[in-house]
């Protein structure tokens, strides 16, 4: 197994005890060196608001998960400090919408991240958001670059 390849399993490893992720029905698409694309489908009974479309909630949730896995994937274990979510487009229940976040900055204290938010069964941008994450740890074995 290549560097890239250990590293994502290892990543996925420690997600997979995340257990909010996994009660909203969150699970890791994709990864690389700085950069991470969650997903989940539109449960109508568990992630819908009043109008039949994502809740805010849901939305702005997979977006944070998708920063901290984007963490881990520099090995740096961190917690949000904000997080500003800009919604564009609702997504209708049914669908299935990925977060995908990208490192624009890092150092020891601060990694701050841009999220796209889209419903993948429609090909629309669903929200746009900036995070700021405090470095609490790091992940041994994780590089900051791979």
């Amino acid at each position: 197994m290549v560097e890239a390849e250990k590293i994502k399993a290892k990543v996925s490893e420690i997600y997979s005890h995340n257990n909010f992720m996994q009660e909203c029905g969150i699970y890791i698409v994709d990864m690389s060196c700085g950069s991470a694309t969650v997903a989940v489908k539109v449960d109508p009974k568990r992630h819908a608001n009043l109008n039949g479309m994502a809740h805010g909630g849901l939305v702005a949730t997979l977006a944070d998960n998708a920063t901290g896995i984007a963490g881990a994937t520099i090995g740096k274990r961190v917690v949000t400090s904000t997080i500003a979510t800009d919604f564009i487009k609702g997504a209708p229940v049914g669908t299935t919408i990925s977060a995908t976040s990208r490192i624009t900055h890092a150092d020891d204290r601060l990694v701050t991240i841009n999220i796209e938010v889209r419903d993948l069964d429609n090909d629309t941008l669903v929200a746009k958001a900036t995070a700021a994450m405090i470095v609490v740890d790091t992940f041994a074995g994780i590089p900051e670059k791979w």
